[in-house]
């Protein structure tokens, strides 16, 4: 279990996660009087203030049979984790899909120098569990990285496409390939572009999102996607345009010292494998 007798600025190292049930962190998240952030997913149960009542009863009944409350409230790791909650000081997100578990939702809260790593399956139609573990700070960003699927950088050259032809061509249906092309023409860009990309990702096989917060306002945030062909960002600008060129693991990694302040680490100018 994560370590209750560390307090923030004690020794901050890896400990074993925590598994909280969805009923027990919905408990957490009421006390702290906040929702858990993105992109962790916890419902509020109950369809009336009595079943509402009712349940979180039992939650609470289970926190404290595993020793993480007592009759004053949470205790140890569920204390730190709603401390953690209602600072929201600094968070860092990482959503990736494809894998064989299906996508996995990444959630890290600054509390002090100690991060609290929560990790979630997002697969639908289940209430899956949180396991929360404790780390310190200046650990998180080697512990994220370890958490996106390896696959090295696209050999590609920037693509430049109309934002209007790439939100047609992911969601209206019978939209032709002449009609994107007529599209991106009547916004000023190269239809062959289009081309390109579709030689570039015939099929995507994964994608990702890396993302932070501080004092509860979006800093920084970094999209992917996963092709044949390798990985790619996708940057969307304020000028109606899309952008996509190669991501190698490398970059990633500098994004995320850059989330969690550590800027470069050494030797990330080689990608890691």
């Amino acid at each position: 279990m994560i370590a209750t007798e560390h307090p923030v600025g004690a020794s901050a190292g890896r400990h074993p996660a925590v598994h909280l049930g969805l009923a027990e962190l919905d408990l957490l998240t009421t006390h702290a009087g906040v929702r858990m952030p993105y992109p962790v997913r916890v419902p509020s149960y109950g369809r009336t203030g009595g079943e509402r009542a009712a349940v979180l009863a039992m939650a609470g009944a289970t926190l404290t049979a595993r020793g993480l409350a007592d009759d004053t409230g949470p205790v140890g790791p569920a204390a730190e984790l709603v401390t953690a909650l209602r600072a929201r000081q600094h968070t860092v997100d990482l959503v990736v899909t494809g894998g064989v578990g299906g996508p996995v939702g990444v959630l890290a809260l600054r509390h002090g120098s100690v991060a609290l790593v929560c990790r979630q399956a997002l697969t639908r139609g289940h209430g899956n569990p949180v396991a929360v573990t404790r780390l310190a700070w200046d650990e998180l960003a080697d512990a994220v990285y370890r958490d996106v699927p390896r696959l090295p950088g696209a050999l590609v050259v920037p693509i430049s496409l109309d934002a209007g032809a790439v939100a047609a061509a992911g969601g209206a249906r019978g939209v032709t390939r002449d009609d994107l092309r007529a599209m991106t023409a009547a916004a000023g860009g190269d239809p062959d572009e289009l081309d390109r990309l579709a030689d570039l990702l015939p099929a995507v096989t994964s994608r990702g999102q890396l993302g932070g917060t501080s004092a509860g306002r979006r800093t920084h945030e970094l999209s992917w996607l996963d092709g044949p062909s390798g990985r790619v960002r996708i940057d969307r600008g304020g000028d109606g345009w899309v952008s996509v060129n190669p991501l190698h693991p490398k970059d990633i990694h500098r994004f995320i010292h850059r989330l969690t302040g550590g800027g470069a680490a050494p030797g990330t100018g080689e990608e890691r494998q």
